[in-house]
């Protein structure tokens, strides 16, 4: 860093200033900030950092120093080279988090930081981390996400496998991988999207992976619609259960029996006047004869009165006695005699 700023110095004299001829772009100021922290790198996230400083840079016609050494200073553009290096360099710095700041401090120019980022974590043509993403997105459900944030998760697994293993120029190779992503897509939706993942299946002409993640996502809303609807019923049918007692319990409460002198029914209805119905009369008795079953207190005290009698009598050994007269063969003149 301080070898571009003691060239910037050189070549414009001063630091940029308004009074400077070299003035720079507003293009160059624009969001580029935001954009760079948005995501920042932390060591795992290389291919997301690395596309994000690409996109900010790109449209800005500055993605060239990325990959692009210092000019002569004898070059023409090397007061612009020099400039636009300044920024690139300071706004990849930004994008860095504390611990990978301490490691990349060290570099001076904008490619050479570049280069050993990706170097020290690029994961191309690694084997154990190809097999790990080819796992995951073959094993990857929507589960309680929403249809655009589980294709947003498989699309990211995609990216990194091409990022680890670039993809087949070959035709076949790509139609063969294009039809395993969009399966890896149709099977992981949760199975009230089975109709939607049966039309796709079944289509002359397979869908692209964009298409089929835009039917899903209109199968979705029209299936949050009819759940809608249907919960709305439910609520509505249950407000009316609920309106219904209430006017019921009410109409009860204001009617009054001439008869009974009691509020809850009428002359015509009151049971004081005309009895019972016939099948509460006959519940009533079927009540009462169940109770009838049960022995009372009083035969309950009687019959422990009893027991306690004979228990007594037992204890006395007066049934010994008269089972050993009996098998003696003794009878009972014999004993009053």
């Amino acid at each position: 860093m301080a070898e571009v700023s003691t060239k910037i110095q050189t070549a414009t004299g001063s630091a940029i200033t308004a009074g400077s001829q070299l003035v720079v772009p507003d293009r160059w100021l624009t969001h580029l900030p935001v954009i760079a922290k948005c995501n920042i790198f932390n060591g795992s996230n290389l291919l997301l950092w690395s596309r994000t400083i690409q996109a900010a840079l790109k449209p800005r016609k500055l993605i060239h120093l990325l990959t692009t050494d210092f000019p002569d200073e004898l070059h023409p553009e090397y007061q612009k080279f020099v400039m636009e290096e300044e920024f690139v360099f300071g706004w990849l710095l930004d994008s860095l988090s504390a611990e990978q700041l301490t490691t990349y401090t060290s570099y001076e120019t904008s490619k050479t930081l570049w280069e050993a980022v990706h170097r020290n974590h690029s994961k191309k043509n690694d084997k154990s981390k190809i097999i790990s993403l080819t796992i995951q997105a073959y094993t990857l459900k929507q589960g309680d996400m929403n249809v655009l944030t589980y294709s947003n998760k498989l699309r990211e697994i995609h990216n990194e496998l091409d990022h680890c293993r670039p993809p087949s120029t070959d035709p076949v190779a790509r139609a063969h991988e294009a039809t395993n992503r969009l399966c890896q897509f149709l099977q992981g939706l949760r199975p009230e999207f089975e109709l939607i993942r049966s039309q796709l299946y079944n289509r002359e002409d397979e869908p692209t992976f964009d298409e089929a993640v835009s039917k899903a996502m209109q199968e979705e809303s029209r299936l949050n619609t009819s759940k809608g609807s249907i919960e709305s019923t439910a609520y509505a049918t249950k407000g009316q259960n609920y309106q219904k007692n209430d006017s019921e319990k009410q109409n009860r409460e204001d009617i009054f029996c001439n008869y009974c002198k009691k509020k809850g029914h009428t002359k015509d209805k009151c049971w004081k006047l005309h009895g019972k119905p016939p099948h509460i009369a006959r519940a009533h008795m079927t009540q009462q004869d169940n109770s009838n079953d049960l022995p009372s207190a009083q035969d309950f005290q009687k019959m422990m009165q009893e027991l306690q009698s004979l228990k007594s009598f037992i204890n006395s050994g007066s049934i010994i006695g008269s089972t050993s007269m009996a098998n003696s063969g003794a009878r009972v003149e014999d004993w009053t005699s």
